[in-house]
């Protein structure tokens, strides 16, 4: 898939219908991807990787053991083509089109694609090549993973909670847009990522209150 028309997206798949057909080592690595985003799994291949094969019975997908057939990515809302062969996954990705569900093909031809993730609490940093260098998606992965600390998924999980405190609510309700933003941004001026890694959450989220808190009364 060319970068060329590509948008970077996020999609909420949690409890959604996922197809996966093909169920083999490649298979297995995408759906070790998708399973970060809770959806509701369904695989279709007459054989499956030992991995699979075990989650299947621990009912963490569910696995229809045989070809995949039309009619089978009813109520999906992304569908992987990883059989491993051309022409299956031809005929599975004309499928999705047709139906208007986003595919993604292990061969890098599909509507979508999977990026390489780095995951720190609530925080995903994403980056895909386009489908033109897989291996270098992977060590651009590697080198984000070496900068993006866990710190970063602390800081973030402090400000969704801040966001949901009524207290912080009421007290931005009547400010300007322009001021609202500079004291969401002040939290990061403020050295909390430095307290995070210290360890001193608890300083860190006082900080961030009083950020937003803040009055010139």
């Amino acid at each position: 898939m060319s970068a060329t028309g590509a948008l970077p997206v996020v999609l909420r798949l949690a409890g959604r219908r996922v197809v996966v057909v093909g169920a083999g080592p490649v298979a297995a690595r995408k759906i070790a991807s998708l399973r970060v985003a809770e959806p509701d799994l369904v695989v279709i291949a007459p054989e499956a990787t030992d991995d699979l094969a075990a989650l299947a019975a621990e009912g963490a997908l569910a696995w229809h053991q045989r070809r995949y057939a039309p009619g089978d990515l009813q109520g999906a809302w992304l569908v992987v083509a990883a059989t491993g062969v051309t022409a299956h996954d031809d005929a599975v990705a004309a499928d999705a089109e047709r139906a208007g569900i986003w595919c993604v093909r292990t061969d890098g031809e599909g509507s979508a694609a999977l990026a390489a993730t780095v995951q720190r609490g609530p925080v995903q940093v994403a980056v895909t090549t386009g489908g033109a260098g897989p291996a270098l998606a992977a060590a651009l992965r590697r080198e984000l993973a070496s900068v993006v600390g866990e710190e970063w998924g602390v800081l973030a999980g402090l400000l969704g909670e801040l966001r949901a405190d009524p207290e912080v609510q009421r007290a931005l309700a009547d400010v300007p847009s322009d001021e609202r933003a500079r004291r969401w941004r002040s939290i990061i001026t403020f050295d909390t990522l430095t307290m995070i890694r210290d360890g001193n959450v608890t300083g860190a989220r006082e900080v961030a209150r009083s950020c937003l808190l803040w009055s010139a009364d």
